[in-house]
């Protein structure tokens, strides 16, 4: 075989190489499992998020239609959150599995979750607790992988329930 040869059998290698990293980078980033599973997989990804004190990690799941009867819209509401977990010491959030119900409408594209939570906000004075039940509307937005690859995801489009946060 020739130098030239070599060369682009290696460069065919390494295109199809990529490629297929390629796909399977944006495989791993799509969400896995049936509707209910993925929107309570984002339950529990947003509760760990919170704990963390990620602001982005929580605010991802908000839809860019977000509006609540608080009159909260997506950008205020986001700022709310990173707002809340930047003054706030240590947030432990507990949702037990048992009390999530997950309803998604016939038409696939728009579902409800309702759960209760038990929140624990340590400051140095002691803790204080809440409990709230917490209502959230979603829908399935398309999401763009590495900006080229097209994608759904579930997106929470309004929240009722969570007003008992301000308290702790």
């Amino acid at each position: 075989m020739d130098r030239r040869g070599v060369i682009a059998a290696v460069a065919v290698l390494a295109l199809a190489l990529a490629g297929v990293g390629t796909k399977m980078a944006v495989d791993a980033a799509r969400p896995k499992g049936t509707d209910q599973e993925q929107i309570a997989r984002m339950l529990v990804q947003g509760e760990a998020a919170v704990e963390r004190k990620d602001v982005p990690g929580v605010t991802r799941f908000i839809s860019d239609d977000y509006r609540d009867g608080l009159g909260f819209s997506s950008s205020s509401v986001k700022y709310q959150i990173g707002d809340y977990l930047h003054r706030k010491g240590a947030l432990e959030l507990n949702i037990p599995s048992r009390s999530v119900e997950i309803i998604v409408n016939p038409d696939g594209l728009t579902a409800s979750a309702r759960f209760h939570v038990s929140a624990i906000a340590a400051s140095p004075n002691g803790s204080n607790q809440t409990e709230m039940d917490i209502t959230l509307q979603l829908k399935k937005e398309k999401v763009y992988y590495y900006l080229l690859f097209p994608g759904q995801e579930w997106k929470v489009t309004s929240a009722e329930g969570y007003g008992g946060l301000e308290g702790l």
